[in-house]
């Protein structure tokens, strides 16, 4: 059988640190995601989907969510509090298997997107064509991670190979390994508050230096 832990609800992230970090090292597992959102409430779980228990993280925004959520309703779906994770997984189930829901989900969504999916097997990562939103992958002792700032790394000097996942690119990751399966092609558009707000400066995205660049913009 599977084992589900969970620990989800309000909090600091400085608890991370302490506490928190504690509770969750009692965890039973070998694959697990974590999300930190200030506007929605993430991971979404879904314990009875075409493709067993699944949970779904997801940074971004969608610029056509209404549109798609009308047509949906339309269809004769139903949400719980229709946000954009909920309508991003909605999409994904479309298609009997989950590659192909991942193409139409990222093909029918437009907005900047990195999302993480939890499923029995594997967990997959994506990123959306327009490369909004940055996506990294490293590996450590056979074990893969993923965040979404190269920085991660910094926090345990063991992960190596470390590398941007391309816009566009779905990976899936597996106890036998990691391997894309997806390499979708869109028109590029950056969103610029990564670059000067949101990253940390001691991030790279894409080959390029968060901090080079704020120098460059006249940040410091």
């Amino acid at each position: 059988g599977q084992i589900w832990n969970q620990d989800k609800g309000e909090d600091l992230i400085t608890r991370l640190r302490g506490e928190k970090l504690a509770e969750i090292k009692t965890f039973v597992g070998c694959m697990g995601v974590g999300h930190v959102s200030s506007r929605d409430p993430q991971p979404f779980r879904c314990d009875k989907t075409r493709h067993g228990p699944v949970v779904l993280g997801m940074d971004g925004f969608f610029t056509n969510s209404e549109v798609i959520g009308q047509r949906f309703f339309q269809r004769g779906f139903g949400f719980s509090f229709m946000e954009d994770v909920e309508l991003l997984a909605a999409a994904i189930w479309q298609r009997k298997s989950i590659e192909d829901g991942i193409a139409l989900s990222m093909e029918t969504l437009q907005g900047p997107l990195a999302f993480t999916l939890l499923t029995p097997h594997a967990i997959y990562v994506g990123r959306g064509v327009d490369g909004g939103c940055p996506m990294v992958l490293a590996d450590q002792n056979g074990f893969f991670g993923v965040g979404s700032e190269s920085r991660f790394t910094a926090f345990d000097l063991a992960w190596q190979n470390l590398r941007d996942i391309k816009p566009g690119e779905v990976i899936r990751i597996s106890p036998e390994g990691q391997e894309t399966v997806l390499q979708l092609s869109g028109e590029l558009r950056y969103c610029i508050f990564e670059w000067i707000y949101y990253a940390h400066p001691n991030s790279v995205i894409d080959g390029v230096s968060v901090a080079k660049v704020r120098h460059l913009l006249g940040g410091w």
